[in-house]
């Protein structure tokens, strides 16, 4: 068995039965000591079943692609609830408020689990919190990576409308030997009955157990599994009470051994996981000590490109302001006689540059093209030009008039030639015309 353990492969998943949680308390050291029942199955096949206890199966755990818990009866309660259609963050919410009033204990100190809906119905699984959260932690521990934990009651075969499945479970290998009985029913009924030790005790006696099981299901006919080594127990009692009974034909009761391949079978068809309440209830708290490592790595980034952005800023200041005071010398250099303060000469200085190149060529008495003589001889050499193009009469110039460096035309009514053809004729002149503001005039000005 050791052997098969060591060379488990990684896509074989482990099943462990855990004992309930009554039967484990009854001694202090239970827990460590217990030796619960484990079947390993490979490829949808069992390789292995047996007894050990947990950490005996820890290479097996830490090579198993997903180990499965499966919890007892009566540890797990299991109930149909009336829930609204609320999503999944709003009904996790509001679950311990529905399950109150039928639950002994506080439902902040459970962890529960919803399955699917089925016409506003939702199968509930509640367990106490610190109990699951307790062998989540060793099987973790001990390195299993891929967790399930599946109430039993879960994976028993599914009865039809007239039948009970009944399971009997024998502890005898894990603590100092006692029975439990799991009825599921066609009613929605899945429940654990603790029958108390196997030695000394009538309920956990073969009759004890078909009367518990018996008065559960209400008469329905029934199939019980039962341990193999309790099986001819329980035959010759059911043979008996066939023989025995005066009341009339008693409901049919079927024995059936308990095997692996039949939970394995029930818990692939097992729709509620209560690892699943677990994480829903991890996911309304941020787990800061999970995200620590990334969020110290995400602040050094932000840190470094705040950093190298502001080194950027203040390296283009810097050559913004040695550009500036190198513009501003060159400009006091070249037209000492401008007394205007630097942020005005700073504010558009080729347009300050210009403006003083103009004014120093109108003192040294360089026409300008925008005087009224420049731009009147350049229209008057351009005019026969337009007038052979466009067949323009010369009296057609009603007046004109030189008002901000630039002419403007007035035409008489009716007698204003094309525009587009003045304006390819004035372009070779270094002249601008456009429709002036005035009906039938132009406004000519220097294109310098």
């Amino acid at each position: 068995m050791k052997g098969l353990r060591d060379r488990a492969p990684p896509a074989a998943v482990l099943y462990l039965q855990l004992p309930a949680r009554a039967e484990v308390h009854q001694s202090p050291n239970a827990l460590q000591q217990v030796a619960f029942p484990f079947a390993l199955v490979v490829r949808g096949r069992l390789r292995e079943q047996g007894s050990a206890r947990m950490e005996a199966l820890s290479d097996t755990l830490r090579r198993s692609q997903r180990v499965v818990l499966l919890f007892s009866a009566s540890d797990v309660t299991v109930m149909r609830v009336t829930v609204p259609p609320l999503p999944a963050h709003r009904l996790m919410q509001a679950l311990p408020a529905l399950v109150e009033e039928r639950l002994i204990g506080d439902p902040t100190a459970c962890v529960l689990a919803s399955g699917p809906s089925n016409d506003s119905l939702r199968t509930i699984a509640v367990i106490e919190r610190a109990w699951l959260d307790q062998w989540v932690s060793r099987a973790r521990r001990l390195g299993a990576k891929r967790l399930s934990a599946l109430p039993l009651q879960l994976c028993l075969p599914s009865p039809t409308a007239a039948q009970a499945v009944a399971w009997v479970i024998d502890f005898s290998q894990a603590t100092q030997g006692s029975r439990e009985l799991v009825i599921r029913t066609a009613h929605s009924q899945e429940v654990g009955l603790p029958l108390g030790a196997i030695e000394g005790s009538e309920a956990a006696s073969p009759a004890g157990t078909l009367d518990a099981a018996m008065a559960m299901t209400e008469g329905s006919s029934l199939t019980l599994f039962v341990p193999q080594t309790a099986l001819p127990a329980f035959g010759e009692e059911l043979m008996t009470r066939q023989t025995a009974s005066s009341d009339g034909p008693m409901p049919a009761v079927e024995l059936r051994p308990t095997s692996w391949e039949t939970l394995i079978e029930g818990a692939a068809g097992a729709q509620i996981d209560l690892l699943s309440g677990m994480i829903a209830e991890d996911k309304t708290s941020f787990d800061w000590k999970r995200w620590r490592l990334p969020l110290a790595l995400a602040l050094a980034l932000l840190l470094l490109n705040v950093l190298a952005l502001n080194g950027d800023w203040w390296r283009l200041h810097q050559e913004g302001a040695r550009l500036a005071s190198d513009s501003l010398r060159v400009y006091r250099h070249a037209f000492p006689d401008d007394r205007a303060d630097d942020q005005t000469i700073l504010a558009d200085p080729l347009v300050r540059m210009t403006q003083q190149v103009h004014l120093q060529r109108l003192a040294a008495g360089e026409p300008s093209p925008s005087d009224f003589l420049w731009l009147s001889a350049a229209l008057g050499d351009a005019w026969p030009a337009i007038q052979q193009a466009t067949g323009l009469d010369a009296r057609a110039v009603a007046s004109i008039e030189y008002r901000n460096a630039s002419l403007l035309l007035r035409f008489k009514p009716g007698s204003q030639p094309s525009l587009a053809t003045a304006q390819r004729t004035l372009a070779d002149r270094q002249l601008e015309v456009m429709a002036g503001d005035e009906p039938d005039s132009w406004r000519v000005k220097s294109a310098q």
